[in-house]
């Protein structure tokens, strides 16, 4: 006897039920929209990320970020969409994850984590068309001392990008009696030296030396920062970098200001300390 009405139906509906739950598990992004979040929910937040690193989105820079290519908002987003500025130039498509998302006080809060190590933490502001806009982004990369890290970065979204790989090679603790007896030496019981290279990745001279280099406690709180290099005990790293060069010497440091500061770093910045790109290096695990 055939089926009834009633039965069809129910084997239709539970086909449509498997296949809205085959749909949700292949991973495909929700493009729900985003007023139906629960309040605190970073989804929509993320989503918006999403969308901007993997679909170039240049509407969903913010009035801050835009500004920051062009001090008329409309014409920097449209220079964006043109592709005379990236959108994220150390984030490929596909090639990171999302770590960890929140949202406090409205913005949303998220760490991605490159493939290559990378880390990239994005602030997002309300507004724009998917309800969130990209509003900062700091970049931090690390490694261990002797191993390479590529510096691709802006003073701002504008401005010529810097693209060099950068090795701090060793840190060494140098006592006192081993220094010039000279101003420098005065009240200070010791001081550190890094050595460092620095090979060019652009066709372009750039302007990189000693100045951003830091020493920071192993929670990354800087408390030293470059000084002029004793002649005795080091070479000072020249400070132009030519196109395919590479310039090697030594980065030299006071001792902390905090004694109970102990080095556990050192650390590269380019930009602001928040907003802008940290390269770090630290000891090999013992």
């Amino acid at each position: 006897m055939p089926p009834s009405l009633r039965a069809r139906g129910l084997a239709g509906g539970a086909l449509a039920l498997l296949a809205a739950l085959a749909l949700g598990a292949c991973g495909v992004e929700s493009e729900a929209p985003q007023d139906v979040a629960k309040p605190g929910d970073p989804a929509p937040a993320v989503h918006a990320l999403r969308l901007y690193l993997n679909k170039d989105r240049c509407d969903l820079l913010s009035d801050r970020m835009a500004e920051s290519i062009d001090p008329d908002p409309a014409t920097g987003r449209k220079l964006c969409t043109e592709g005379q500025v990236p959108v994220d130039m150390l984030v490929n498509r596909g090639q990171y994850r999302v770590k960890d998302a929140e949202l406090i006080d409205g913005e949303g809060i998220i760490r991605v984590i490159l493939d290559d190590g990378g880390i990239r933490d994005y602030v997002l502001i309300p507004g724009g068309p998917e309800k969130f806009q990209v509003d900062s982004v700091k970049s931090t990369m690390q490694a261990e001392y002797g191993e390479p890290l590529r510096l691709q970065a802006r003073e701002d979204p504008a401005a010529e990008p810097v693209d060099a790989r950068i090795i701090v090679e060793s840190l060494r603790r140098i006592p006192q009696r081993e220094l010039s007896q000279d101003e420098f030496a005065t009240g200070l019981d010791h001081y550190y030296l890094a050595h460092v290279r620095i090979r060019s990745r652009s066709d372009k001279d750039q302007l990189l030396g000693s100045d951003g280099f830091q020493l920071a406690t192993k929670d990354g709180y800087p408390v030293a920062t470059a000084r002029e290099t004793y002649s005795d005990i080091g070479t000072p790293l020249p400070s132009i970098l030519e196109p395919g060069e590479e310039n090697e010497g030594d980065v030299f440091f006071s001792s902390p200001s905090q004694s109970a500061a102990k080095p556990g770093m050192v650390q590269f910045v380019y930009g602001d300390q928040f907003t802008g790109t940290t390269l770090r290096w630290t000891p090999p695990p013992r």
